[in-house]
């Protein structure tokens, strides 16, 4: 009996381009996923990673999900001066404004950082650090410039940090009043 030959593979055809070389549907879907892949692990990395950390890395972000219409005046007025927090406010969902705050537990110093996309309406952040002997040392920044993060030199014992949010259009937010 003769041999027979094998069939020859062929190889595969080349995935769907559209005119000029440019990714066909398939592959744009691939690109989508990618990117969509790397916002979800942006979103972990900077919300729900420091919210795992827990009290004793001294980190929490804050980010706008629901509007709340009360004012930050009564917030910030309520508690002053104490070691008490006072209420706090969530930033509305139009806003993309993630807040961390960082405690130094070696050298005393609270840093406070701000991240988003919407950077560019808030006016400027006000961070009011209340120390236990009744001293208070403030500072603000405004997050779209060359830096998005103030530093504050305290003590290693436990301080109130209250952060306050102004945007452009007036409305002010307190997302952050806690002991650290």
């Amino acid at each position: 009996m003769p041999a027979t030959a094998a069939p020859a593979e062929t190889a595969p055809a080349p995935g769907p381009t559209q005119p000029g070389g440019t990714p066909g549907p398939d592959r744009k879907i691939l690109i989508a996923g990618i990117v969509g892949a790397v916002i979800i692990i942006a979103i972990a990395f900077l919300v729900v990673l420091p919210m795992f950390s827990g009290a004793g890395s001294g980190a929490s972000a804050v980010a706008g999900t629901t509007s709340v219409a009360s004012a930050a005046t009564t917030a910030s007025a309520t508690n002053a001066g104490t070691l008490t927090p006072g209420p706090t406010q969530t930033l509305p969902s139009k806003y993309t404004v993630l807040l961390e705050v960082d405690k130094d537990k070696i050298s005393g110093d609270t840093s406070v950082r701000a991240v988003g996309s919407d950077l560019g309406v808030v006016k400027n952040i006000q961070v009011t650090l209340y120390e236990q002997n009744g001293e208070t040392v403030t500072g603000s920044f405004v997050p779209h410039t060359k830096t998005n993060t103030i530093t504050l030199h305290g003590s290693i014992k436990p301080e109130r940090v209250q952060v306050t949010v102004v945007f452009y259009s007036g409305e002010q937010y307190t997302p952050i009043d806690k002991v650290y």
